[in-house]
């Protein structure tokens, strides 16, 4: 867990979350050039490239929960609408088969869907795909242009990290969930992923036994 912090801590953005997360409302969290977890490793790409696979990288284990990838948007029943923002709207549906909630994410109905919009969202998914192997990352359950450009994810039912409250989270549960944060953020970097909006909204809480998971890696 150290090394994970030792190794993230010094990023501006990574800062700012552990200062939240570990309650140090005044500022970002601060550790020091010589901290016993090891020295700075900070060979990342640059903000503005586009960062790509790796040659060799394996490619990831498939996600079968009956729906898989495919081009029209299987059946589905709308449970709630989450809300709408920068020209997509995210909706909790349940799925006929298999009879699971998830989270439909897709590009505003009701008027004339661009050849980009589309493009952004099916990149999207597939970005998300190639990382969602793993228990710190929502998984993706399908995607596709049919009638309109989607995409289903798991629903992670304890919201995001503005549900916990710091309180009631000792320093070692602190710690725990950052590991679990910098693990899924750790296998995106292994596979040429960043995720480039690490934030609160961003990080969900599974209920059952509050694992976090990173979302919208697009």
């Amino acid at each position: 867990a150290g090394a994970y912090v030792s190794q993230y801590g010094r990023r501006p953005v990574s800062r700012g979350l552990l200062g939240r997360v570990l309650g140090n409302s005044g500022g970002e969290y601060e550790i020091g050039a010589d901290s016993e977890y090891g020295t700075d490793d900070s060979s990342t790409t640059d903000g503005n490239s586009e960062p790509t696979a790796p040659d060799g990288s394996p490619p990831a284990a498939p996600v079968d929960f009956g729906t898989g990838v495919q081009n029209e948007l299987p059946e589905y029943e709308t449970i709630e609408q989450f809300g709408q923002s920068n020209g997509t709207e995210v909706t909790l549906v349940s799925l006929a088969d298999p009879e699971i909630p998830a989270v439909k994410k897709s590009t505003l109905q009701g008027g004339t869907v661009n050849r980009v919009a589309t493009e952004a969202m099916l990149e999207e998914a597939e970005t998300w795909a190639s990382v969602d192997d793993h228990p710190n990352v929502v998984s993706v359950y399908g995607w596709g242009g049919t009638p309109y450009p989607w995409i289903l994810v798991e629903y992670v039912d304890g919201g995001d990290i503005h549900t916990i409250n710091l309180d009631d989270t000792s320093y070692s549960e602190a710690i725990s969930l950052l590991t679990e944060i910098c693990d899924g953020l750790l296998h995106g970097h292994e596979r040429g992923i960043y995720h480039l909006d690490v934030k609160p909204d961003n990080v969900l809480i599974d209920d059952t036994d509050g694992t976090a998971k990173l979302s919208d890696w697009g």
